[in-house]
């Protein structure tokens, strides 16, 4: 691609198909007009620009309004070549062509990005952002010598891949929409593939049949969490765990889809003054932060993968590599740097019908015109990640709480989604009063809500509330099964594993079904006796013939976010060791006993939680009874119990061998 002109995709057309496309495509990112008079210096501006950002087409003769053409004389024409040349150092890499069009002639330029950053003469550097070319300030241009220190990744032959390994089907309908007759020229001059075909990075990712057989990191991986929180190994709550591989423009599209199939609906009012069902995020801001994960990350971090994950108050976009060159988490909103120039150039092509890779800032406001706060775009050592929260815009907060004073407690929320009450005196430098008036008007204009196990836990916080705004608040607070009726007129929403495990450590013995917390009281010592007795009989058994694990209360058992148990006695079989974790046990026990001290919770609750959840047997041991009652789960449910009393023996299938004296396991003393 060194050393000579070539042509370009747009000079294949017809004349009249070329003029009707030069006077009707807009200038952007990749295409500039001049017009027949441009100055020299203006021209290597516009050359410069493109190299040091990501290449591009410039068409000389060309004004918006029509297409005067070009002084087609061998002098004029060779000026403006040699311009790039003359003006700009180190010189660029261009190919030019002068072709006839019904209304004159037009010279096309079609400029490489540079592996180097390139300055006109009097030392003045400048970059193509958008629709413009900008010029640099002497910190940027340091900037930008620094990240141009290497060659492009994307434009890296691929060690082993041929060009069987792409798709001449996509390659040809990507040429025929840019007017080209020779898919894989076009496809070496754009840096996608070799002089004879062999793929390069940037195009295997795009037109590779398979590109992870080279290339193992370049999918996508979607994943959706219960709650608002990633939980590790064995503890995590998934609902989905999506992997998407093959060219990058349906990887996208799959990615979207998986996305946008699960976020939630809202009301929003329309421009007919009708109220419509939209989903949460927009649809383009979700788009464009995959697309931008897809095209910007650093594919030379080839054992990582982009990972999308969605939760119920945000999804975040995580790829692999640092912002590139001048953008930074301050600018990004008005300047780009593509880290994979011949990768971003085809795939802003191939999306263009479909409005992807219009940019961050149209990201930003179609997310403040439906009231979410702005995106969150942040960098770790290896990763960027794009957060799109599912909360009411920070700015109302702002409003009502302004001022630097406000700021704090603003940025406060956006970083960590949460506030106490003491933090925001803190943060507003106002009494505790006036912190709980404020923090209370922003949960009635529905900004936020309090989580906590009652009005007055110290333990308790507030954050911000995910989904639209109401105009009332919505209060998320623990409720006793003792304590309905004082918390019947307060608006409750159900509680999750998150909330649960925030409850106070006072001693109380909390369980969440159905995300209800029920509190039990302090258990009695026969009832405690019987429970010794029980679990130090499985205990030895189980121990004796390894068959399992024995636990008792207080044990969490986490069958569903939102149904978190402490059974008297449990049975983890073998076949389900994988359930027990160092926190807790994820998901149904094998066997549960537990000693009746609530009829209702443990007869009616509890009895159909653990059918629902498919849990083999329950026992309920009523001790002032003398009975033990024994739930065998069938195909629809627990069947009726068996009814053992003292004299009886209790044996089960799934304890082989077991055999317990009903008599002495109920005994008062």
């Amino acid at each position: 691609m060194k050393g000579g002109p070539h042509p370009t995709a747009l000079a294949d057309l017809p004349p009249e198909a070329l003029e009707r496309v030069l006077l009707s495509r807009p200038e952007d990112q990749w295409f500039e007009k001049k017009g027949p008079g441009v100055a020299l210096r203006d021209l290597a501006k516009a050359l410069a620009g493109m190299a040091n950002a990501s290449g591009g087409l410039v068409a000389v003769g060309v004004t918006e309004t029509g297409v005067p053409g070009v002084d087609p004389s061998l002098p004029r024409v060779q000026a403006l070549v040699d311009a790039a040349g003359r003006l700009v150092v180190p010189p660029l890499r261009i190919g030019s062509r002068l072709v006839r069009v019904p209304s004159g002639h037009v010279l096309l330029i079609e400029v490489e990005p540079g592996e180097e950053v390139h300055s006109l003469t009097n030392d003045d550097c400048y970059l193509r952002v958008g629709d413009e070319t900008r010029r640099l300030t002497f910190a940027e241009h340091r900037e930008l010598v620094y990240d141009k220190g290497r060659s492009f990744f994307d434009a890296r032959p691929v060690r082993g891949a041929h060009k069987s390994d792409l798709s001449l089907a996509a390659l040809s309908a990507w040429a025929r929409e840019l007017g080209a007759r020779r898919p894989l020229h076009l496809a070496a001059v754009r840096g996608l593939a070799s002089p004879r075909g062999a793929p390069t990075v940037a195009g295997l990712l795009v037109f590779g049949r398979r590109p992870t057989t080279h290339l193992p990191g370049a999918y996508v991986r979607v994943v959706r969490h219960r709650g608002i929180e990633a939980r590790p190994g064995r503890a995590m709550a998934v609902d989905g765990d999506l992997r998407f591989e093959g060219p990058l423009p349906r990887v996208v599209e799959k990615s979207l889809a998986a996305v946008t199939a699960v976020v939630p609906t809202v009301e929003r009012l329309g421009r007919a003054g009708r109220f419509l069902r939209e989903p949460l995020y927009p649809e383009f801001a979700v788009r464009e932060a995959i697309f931008n994960a897809t095209v910007h990350r650093s594919y030379s971090l080839g054992g990582d993968h982009i990972r999308v994950s969605m939760f119920d108050d945000r999804i975040e976009v995580e790829s692999p590599g640092r912002l590139p060159g001048l953008v930074h988490e301050d600018n990004i909103r008005t300047t780009r740097f593509a880290r994979n120039p011949h990768l971003a150039r085809v795939m802003a092509e191939l999306a263009r019908g479909r409005e992807m890779g219009e940019g961050i800032e149209r990201m930003f406001r179609e997310m403040a015109a439906v009231g979410l706060p702005d995106p969150a775009i942040s960098q770790g050592e290896s990763s960027v990640r794009v957060v799109l929260l599912g909360a009411p815009a920070l700015r109302d907060i702002s409003a009502v709480a302004p001022g630097p004073r406000g700021a704090a407690l603003t940025e406060h929320l956006r970083r960590f989604g949460r506030v106490t009450s003491r933090e925001t005196e803190s943060l507003l430098g106002v009494s505790r009063a006036t912190a709980l008036k404020r923090l209370r008007g922003l949960a009635e204009l529905g900004l936020l809500e309090w989580v906590a196990n009652s009005v007055n836990d110290p333990t308790g916080f507030w954050r911000l509330r995910a989904g639209p705004r109401k105009a009332t608040p919505r209060v998320a607070v623990a409720c006793g099964c003792y304590d309905r009726h004082a918390m019947a007129t307060r608006p409750r929403a159900k509680l999750t594993y998150e909330d649960y495990v925030l409850f106070p450590d006072d001693g109380g013995r909390r369980q969440l079904i159905d995300g209800e917390v029920y509190v039990v009281p302090a258990p009695s010592t026969h009832h405690q006796r019987i429970v010794l007795r029980l679990a130090s009989a499985l205990d030895a058994h189980v121990r004796a013939h390894g068959e399992g694990e024995i636990f008792v209360a207080p044990t969490d058992v986490v069958l569903s976010d939102t149904d978190v148990v402490q059974p008297d006695v449990l049975f983890v079989a073998d076949d389900r060791a994988g359930l027990v974790t160092e926190a807790n046990i994820q998901g149904a026990p094998t066997l549960v006993a537990e000693v009746l001290s609530d009829p209702a919770l443990d007869k009616r609750v509890k009895r159909g939680l653990y059918a629902r959840f498919g849990v083999a047997e329950y026992w309920i041991l009523d001790a002032d009874a003398d009975r033990i009652e024994v739930y065998r789960l069938g195909p629809s449910g627990y069947a009726e119990p068996e009814i053992l009393e003292p004299g009886d023996v209790l044996t089960t299938p799934l304890i082989p061998g077991l055999a317990l004296d009903l008599a002495e396991l109920l005994r008062r003393a």
